[in-house]
């Protein structure tokens, strides 16, 4: 009670990833964001320098149950000293979702993030449809996501005790294009006649009719074979 917020007195319960040395295989996703907000910067940080990072495209039990051999060869190598050729693995091993096609997984990378990330600013334009209008806001506000600064002040107003409000912004890509890594988003909020919010934002890819593409990450069980 005396420490609601982040301080000195959580932040020294924290775990020092900088003083870990020990080799370390971290395994990550893009389908948890409660693990993939930890795991990654988590590999970031971790002092040592033996350590590998492999994203995949399902479920943390899936996956785990599907590489337990890649996950022997690297105790292997670490615990018990069998030279079997572990270090030849990539540093990083990375999956990119293609909801709608096919993913791309186990593509070797250097590093992550990605060195040759280019980070691109897009500004969210309430021009859309926003309800800055007055009168009752609508389950839904509409807007883009614009390259260019928008000429003037907006608002993107949404009735927020609807079960389906929510703010809507879309952007056209021209090109392939790979979204790879962390996406950073700056907001300025209001909840009429309340002093606290919950804000939830997600990235979601449509087809060019508008039709959301989802990307299936539990396979389906097969058969149970004794």
């Amino acid at each position: 009670r005396r420490h609601p917020l982040m301080n000195e007195y959580w932040q020294d319960k924290a775990a020092r990833l900088e003083d870990i040395g020990v080799p370390a295989y971290v395994v990550a996703s893009w389908t948890n964001v409660v693990h993939s907000y930890g795991t990654l910067p988590g590999f970031e940080r971790l002092g040592c320098s033996d350590k590998w990072l492999r994203v995949h495209n399902t479920m943390e039990w899936p996956d785990f149950y599907g590489h337990q051999d890649d996950l022997r060869r690297f105790f292997d190598r670490f615990l018990k000293g069998e030279e079997n050729g572990w270090e030849r693995t990539p540093r990083v091993r990375l999956s990119v979702l293609d909801p709608g096609g096919k993913d791309d997984v186990d593509r070797p990378e250097e590093d992550f993030p990605l060195p040759q990330t280019e980070y691109r600013r897009l500004y969210l334009d309430a021009a859309g449809g926003a309800a800055a209008a007055p009168g009752p806001a609508r389950a839904t506000a509409i807007g883009v996501l614009s390259t260019d600064p928008p000429a003037q002040e907006r608002a993107a107003e949404y009735a927020a005790a609807s079960d389906d409000g929510s703010a809507v912004f879309t952007y056209t890509f021209d090109r392939d294009t790979e979204l790879v890594g962390y996406l950073r988003l700056r907001l300025w909020v209001e909840a009429k006649g309340a002093d606290d919010m919950d804000v939830f934002v997600k990235v979601q890819k449509l087809d060019r009719r508008g039709r959301l593409l989802f990307a299936p990450t539990i396979p389906v069980p097969g058969r149970l074979r004794r």
